[in-house]
């Protein structure tokens, strides 16, 4: 127990380290926005008798405008560094919410209001990628791996408690007020990440980010991003799975906490994984992670009740948060210099497309085919993905072994 809470406290450490805490602070406030801003986009513009099909629309192209502002602006920030490009980002989200808000007759202006959400969402400033990529500059090469642990766990924190925060606001004030507090904090989040040591300090290194490509230009990254695409479609079957298990069962409410059982496995997974980490790895490990994954999706595809269901639940989110830590690691390792902002923005679109792609087959799956058959597609996902490194490696073994064995020859 005492090696434990020795390995624990090294995240304190690296928090205590000089330069480390306001951009690590202004990571978790700059990143409650992203599970606030949906739901409170929706109830605005329902509000303002927009409708349904309205709001829908609204956050459909806020969401399609995110994932066109986590591909471009790492690049960016490896280009010009983090200050700059934040705080126009900031900028920029903070009008877009501020003219929603008083921009009169929804009803009327639905397409202004989508090209407004549509802006919010592409400059929702990425001060996840940005603290990652300052990391090299904060803290040493044996503590590398703890902080890349820590950037997932400060995203986790502000995901889980986004929602929460949101849920106490709507019962005091309006969704109209809820975007103006998602915009501040996202504004005095993303300036404390900006205007840190680090970002100050920032110069860029090498011109790796100007390939068109992107950090994707190096093959290992490719199979990481492979990876983080595999886990990302086996959670969004896993979750919209899990909520028809419980409809069927006649306990929809019960979907909250399955997918708490979910995030709050994958805190813990995060947390324990990131302090037994190392910069390097045995090439089994992440494909021994992948696996164990497979098998607690196919423990819940066959969960003969929801209490076993949940656990199976509780064990894959155990499981998720080191395999999306081992991937962010070895992308750093394996990124060219002067491109871990983008790789690390890459990855995190990567996970967000694969996750919404999933949702979107297991509705399909669970008309068709039922749930079990949904789960079991989960499990194979990661399944091959897992036999897809393993194959991967023992070829470029065998090429290493023939190509070592042909120059001696």
């Amino acid at each position: 127990m005492s090696d434990v809470s020795s390995r624990i406290s090294a995240y304190g450490a690296i928090l205590r380290t000089p330069g480390v805490l306001v951009p690590a602070a202004g990571t978790v406030l700059s990143s409650l926005p992203i599970g606030m801003l949906g739901l409170a986009l929706l109830l605005h513009v329902r509000a303002g008798s927009g409708g349904f099909a309205t709001a829908g629309m609204v956050v459909a192209v806020f969401g399609v405008g995110t994932g066109l502002g986590i591909a471009s602006q790492g690049r960016l920030i490896d280009r010009s560094g983090p200050k700059r490009v934040l705080l126009v980002a900031a900028v920029c989200q903070s009008t877009a919410l501020a003219l929603i808000v008083v921009l009169p007759g929804v009803a009327s202006a639905p397409w202004q209001i989508g090209a407004l959400a549509f802006v919010a969402g592409l400059a929702e400033p990425q001060t996840g990628g940005a603290l990652r990529s300052m990391w090299p500059a904060l803290v040493g090469p044996e503590h590398r791996a703890a902080a890349s642990a820590l950037s997932s766990i400060l995203f986790e924190l502000a995901v889980v408690t986004g929602p929460l925060l949101l849920t106490a606001l709507l019962q005091v004030a309006t969704a109209r007020v809820c975007l103006l507090v998602a915009a501040g904090l996202s504004a005095v989040g993303t300036t404390m990440v900006a205007r840190s040591r680090a970002a100050l300090a920032w110069h860029a290194v090498g011109d790796c980010g100007r390939s068109v490509l992107g950090p994707l230009a190096v093959p290992r990254m490719r199979v990481i991003a492979g990876v983080v695409a595999a886990q990302g479609m086996a959670v969004g079957l896993l979750q919209v799975s899990c909520a028809a298990v419980l409809t069927k069962h006649s306990w929809p409410g019960g979907t909250g906490l399955l997918y708490s059982f979910l995030s709050l496995g994958s805190l813990a997974g995060t947390t324990v994984y990131g302090v037994w980490s190392r910069p390097t790895a045995h090439w089994w490990q992440l494909p021994l992670l992948l696996l164990a994954l497979s098998g607690a999706l196919t423990g819940a595809a066959f969960a003969p009740g929801i209490v076993l269901l949940c656990g199976w639940v509780l064990v894959a989110g155990l499981l998720v948060g080191p395999v999306s830590v081992r991937c962010f690691i070895d992308a750093e390792r394996e990124t060219p210099p002067g491109s871990l902002a983008a790789a690390a923005t890459t990855l995190t679109a990567t996970g967000l497309a694969a996750t919404s792609s999933g949702t979107a087959m297991a509705g399909k799956l669970t008309d068709v085919a039922g749930t079990t058959a949904a789960l079991m597609t989960a499990a194979a996902c990661t399944f091959v993905a897992a036999f897809a490194m393993t194959i991967g490696v023992r070829v470029r073994k065998f090429r290493t072994r023939t190509a070592i064995q042909s120059d001696s020859g």
